[in-house]
C-alpha cells in the first residue's frame, strides 16, 4: 500500500507543477511545502552524536558530561546503550576526554567512521592506573573489535599498573591496551609504563604475556608513544594485515620491543616499522637464561611456512644502549623449516632494513645483532657496532639470509664475525673495521672460505665487496670516505 504522506506530497506537486502562473515565487512556495510536509523525516535521518563528553571515575558536578568539573562517570564510557548515533550518545566525530585517575578499565562500545572517528583524549594529567591491568583480550583499554578510534595521550596522558613487578604483588598476564581486529585505529602521545617492572635475575612471570598493546587489523597507527617496563611492548599480527605503521616511539627496559606475529596463512603488508629508538633491555636478563631479548622479532606459528610479507621496512630507527646478555638480536626475523619452526615470513616476502642505528654498549650474545634468515631482503645504510671483537663467543654483526639479499653501504665494526651467511648475495660498497685477522670476520660461505682478512674475503668471493673497504676509521682521508653506492635510483614509494 503507498504511504499516505507520499500520496500527499505527490498532489501537492502535481497541483503546483499544473498552476498557470508557476514562477520563481511558486517555486519557492513548492520548496517551502514540500519541506513543511516531510522535510523533517530527512533531517532526523543524519542525527549527530555529541560533539564531545567528559568523563572521570565517579561522576562530578551537574553530571552532564560538559567539562571535567561535571563529567560523566566510567561507567556512561562503558554502557553500550551510550554509544550510537544520537545526539546524547558516543559516535563519529565524538571526542570523549578523560579526566584526573581512573581506575576502572575502558570498554569500546563502538566504532567512528572514515573521516569521523571516536577520539578518547587524555587530558592534562590523566591516566588509566589500575593495581594490574586485565590480561589477555582486554587490558586496560579495549579497542577490539572496532575501527576508526583514535587515543590521544594529549600532552602527558598514562595507562599505568601499579602493583605488577618482580617485588610487587602480582606475576601473571597483563595487558595495557588490547586492540585485535581494530582497523583504521590510532594510538598516539601516549606513556604505557609499569605493565612489569622486572628486577633482579629471576624468572617470576611469563614474559609473553605481560604486553603494553597487543594489536592486529589494516591502517592502524601507533606513533609518539613511550613504553617502558613491559614483557613485550607491541605485539601485532593477524593474517592480510595491511599499511599498519608504527614510528616515533621511545621503547626501553623491555624483553621485546616490536613482535610482529603471524599465523603463516594469509599476505600481510605492506608494514613500517621507523623513527624508533629501542634501548637498554638488560633488566630482563635472568639467571637461567629465561628470556631472549630483541628489539623487534618476527616470527609465526609453530610448523608453519610463514606468512607472505608484501613489504616489510624496517628503517631510520635507533638501538643502543644495554642489549642484555640474554639476547638474540637487535632486529630478529626468524627462519627455519619443520614443524618446530616458526618463520618470521616466507621465502619471496620482500624486506627492507635500512638507514638503522643498531651499537648495543654490552654486546655479550652470541647471536647477531642483526639477523635476517628468510626473504627477498634489502639491507642497506645501516651501522652496526659491537663492543667485543676478539672474543669468539659473541655475535655477529649482520647475518645474511639468501642468495636473494643485497646488502649496500653498510658500516660494520666491533664484532667478532663482522658479515657472516650465505655466498651469492650481492654484496657491495660496505665498510668494516676492528677486525683483527685472529678470527673469521668474514663468514660467507662454506668455513672453507672464511677468513680475518679483507683481502682475502675478497678473494674467496671476487663478486662481494668490489668497492667496499676495511678502513672505516672518521680520519681524513678513510677509505669510507664517499664509498657509498648511490643509492638514489631505489627509492620509490611514500617511505
Amino acid at each position: 500500500m503507498m504511504n499516505k504522506k507520499f500520496i500527499q506530497k505527490k498532489q501537492i506537486i502535481h497541483s503546483v507543477m499544473a498552476h498557470t502562473a508557476f514562477s520563481k515565487i511558486n517555486l519557492g512556495l513548492f520548496i517551502i511545502i514540500f519541506a513543511a510536509i516531510g522535510g523533517y523525516t530527512l533531517l532526523n535521518s543524519h542525527a549527530v552524536s555529541l560533539p564531545s563528553v567528559y568523563v572521570a571515575q565517579a561522576a562530578a558536578g551537574s553530571d552532564d558530561g560538559s567539562s571535567c568539573a561535571n563529567a560523566h562517570a566510567v561507567t556512561f564510557f562503558n554502557t553500550a546503550g551510550n554509544w550510537g548515533a544520537a545526539s546524547t550518545q558516543i559516535g563519529p566525530g565524538t571526542t570523549v576526554h578523560l579526566c584526573g585517575t581512573i581506575s576502572t578499565g575502558l570498554i569500546a562500545q563502538g566504532s567512528g567512521s572514515s573521516g569521523s572517528p571516536i577520539t578518547v583524549l587524555f587530558e592534562p594529567d590523566a591516566k588509566i592506573s589500575l593495581p594490574v591491568c586485565p590480561g589477555r583480550g582486554t587490558g586496560c583499554l579495549d579497542m577490539n573489535n572496532q575501527s576508526y578510534l583514535t587515543i590521544d595521550g594529549g600532552s602527558n596522558g598514562i595507562i599505568e599498573n601499579t602493583d605488577s613487578g618482580t617485588n610487587l604483588t602480582y606475576h601473571g598476564g597483563t595487558y595495557g591496551v588490547s586492540a585485535t581486529s581494530c582497523n583504521n585505529c590510532e594510538v598516539k602521545n601516549l606513556t604505557i609504563q609499569n605493565i612489569y617492572i622486572h628486577t633482579g635475575t629471576g624468572a617470576e612471570v611469563d614474559q609473553t604475556q605481560v604486553r603494553a598493546i597487543d594489536f592486529s587489523g589494516s591502517n592502524f597507527l601507533f606513533h609518539d608513544n613511550t613504553i617502558h617496563d613491559a614483557g613485550w611492548a607491541i605485539t601485532f599480527g593477524g593474517d592480510n594485515n595491511q599499511n599498519d605503521r608504527l614510528y616515533n616511539n621511545q621503547i626501553y627496559n623491555v624483553d621485546h620491543g616490536i613482535t610482529p606475529t603471524f599465523s603463516g596463512s594469509g599476505t600481510a603488508g605492506p608494514l613500517y616499522i621507523y623513527g624508533n629508538h629501542f634501548y637498554n633491555f638488560a633488566n630482563w636478563d635472568t639467571s637461567t637464561d629465561a628470556y631472549h631479548h630483541d628489539g623487534i622479532h618476527c616470527f609465526s606459528s609453530t610448523g608453519s611456512a610463514g606468512e607472505h610479507l608484501n613489504g616489510l621496512y624496517i628503517y631510520d630507527n635507533k638501538f643502543d644502549g644495554t642489549l642484555g646478555g640474554n639476547s638474540t638480536a637487535w632486529i630478529f626475523l626468524e627462519g627455519g623449516t619443520g614443524p618446530s619452526a616458526t618463520p618470521c615470513n616466507d621465502a619471496t616476502s620482500n624486506i627492507s632494513i635500512f638507514n638503522n642505528v643498531l651499537t648495543p654498549s654490552d654486546e655479550t650474545s652470541a647471536n647477531d645483532i642483526l639477523s635476517v634468515s628468510n626473504g627477498v631482503a634489502f639491507m642497506a645504510n645501516n651501522t652496526i657496532g659491537g663492543t667485543d671483537p676478539t672474543n669468539n663467543n659473541r655475535g655477529g654483526c649482520l647475518g645474511i639470509p639468501t642468495n636473494t639479499t643485497t646488502v649496500y653501504n653498510n658500516a660494520l665494526g666491533g664484532c667478532n664475525q663482522l658479515i657472516n651467511g650465505s655466498a651469492g648475495a650481492t654484496v657491495d660498497n660496505n665498510a668494516y673495521a676492528d677486525c683483527t685477522g685472529s678470527f673469521n670476520c668474514f663468514a660467507i660461505g662454506s668455513s672453507a672460505g672464511w677468513t680475518g682478512d679483507f683481502s682475502t674475503y675478497q678473494s674467496n668471493n671476487p663478486t662481494y665487496d668490489v668497492h667496499g673497504t676495511s678502513d672505516m676509521s672518521a680520519a681524513t682521508g678513510s677509505n669510507a670516505a664517499g664509498a657509498g653506492k648511490n643509492l638514489t635510483s631505489m627509492c620509490t614509494g611514500d617511505l
